[in-house]
């Protein structure tokens, strides 16, 4: 098993256009790093500001690092083991500018915002997205209706 380190994301406001898609948070693997990683957990939760009738979908979503648009910020991945090593994959989140080439749904779900999500994969799941060399894995998220929702949460991921 690899090493595993957490991306948490706060209070980052979504998209208002009815079915925008809107990248929350996003793991990269850089061309030049040669290591990859597998999705562990997505996290996602609501703030209290959501319209009270929001339907979202929210899948995972991988693009090659060319179009891989603009985070507002780049947090470095926590290493959940405090003897841990830095991550060589990085980070992004609240995106201001969205990557142009995103692919079909690795994972989707629709989610009302009277809930929360916490989806896990095994460390042996074959269906747990990987992200490759060169490739970005983003947490997406995309209201149904005309209404912007703030959302928390985080994603792990293990380095490989």
């Amino acid at each position: 098993m690899g090493r595993c380190f957490a991306v948490p994301f706060r209070n980052v406001l979504g998209d208002a256009i009815a079915d925008a898609d809107t990248t929350i948070a996003a793991v990269i693997a850089a061309d030049t790093a040669g290591h990859r990683c597998r999705i562990r957990e997505i996290a996602l939760g609501f703030s209290d500001n959501a319209p009270a009738d929001l339907n979202m979908g929210v899948s995972l979503q991988r693009t090659g690092n060319t179009t891989a648009g603009t985070a507002a910020s780049s947090p470095t991945p926590e290493p959940l083991d405090s003897d841990s090593l830095a991550s060589i994959i990085s980070a992004g989140v609240d995106y201001t500018a969205e990557p142009t080439t995103y692919g079909t749904a690795l994972w989707a779900i629709e989610l009302h915002r009277q809930n929360s999500l916490i989806k896990e994969w095994a460390a042996d799941d074959p269906a747990a997205p990987v992200c490759n060399q060169n490739e970005t894995i983003g947490l997406i998220t995309t209201p149904r209706t005309a209404a912007a929702a703030t959302m928390s949460g985080h994603i792990v991921f293990e380095e490989f």
